[in-house]
């Protein structure tokens, strides 16, 4: 059976929030963000081969995924462009990396999306929906004090 990845990239000036949506023809089957700060938002190359690569291990965990079309949305271009190798390497060990965690699939397909304001479809505006409310919630008091708690706990959803 054929799943759709849809992966997304919202920023601020402080941050980067990288969210994911994983669905079948039926219904949304998983989602999922991460954060980037620091140095980590400043190199989005890297920043998003690590969140790539985390969303494609937890969606190898999903029984009965093997065939995989990955849609990127338009912030993600420049990871996309980095895994098919239309751009110069500018970090062959994380390419490498991701091009083994994408091994794991009996096929992946590449898409991008392209959509307006009333165009995106339901995993798409749902990716996009938990990037806005997570980069809200790390604009908050809350959710700094909580961003740095993740630094010293080593927390799966922060990249560093």
């Amino acid at each position: 059976m054929r799943y759709f990845l849809h992966v997304t990239a919202l920023a601020d000036e402080k941050r980067t929030v990288y969210a994911y949506c994983l669905s079948d023809f039926a219904k949304i089957i998983e989602t999922g963000s991460y954060i980037a700060e620091g140095e980590a938002h400043q190199d989005p190359i890297k920043a998003g081969h690590i969140f790539l690569q985390r969303t494609l291990r937890t969606v190898a965990a999903q029984e009965g995924v093997l065939n995989l079309n990955i849609s990127f949305d338009s912030t993600m271009t420049e990871i996309a462009f980095d895994i098919l190798e239309v751009v110069p390497l500018i970090h062959p060990k994380m390419h490498k990396t991701t091009k083994r965690v994408l091994s794991r699939f009996t096929s992946v397909e590449y898409s991008s999306a392209e959509y307006g304001e009333d165009q995106a479809t339901v995993p798409e505006a749902t990716a996009l929906d938990i990037a806005t409310d997570r980069l809200e919630y790390a604009q908050s008091l809350k959710g700094c004090l909580v961003a740095l708690y993740q630094r010293f706990t080593n927390s799966k959803n922060y990249i560093r």
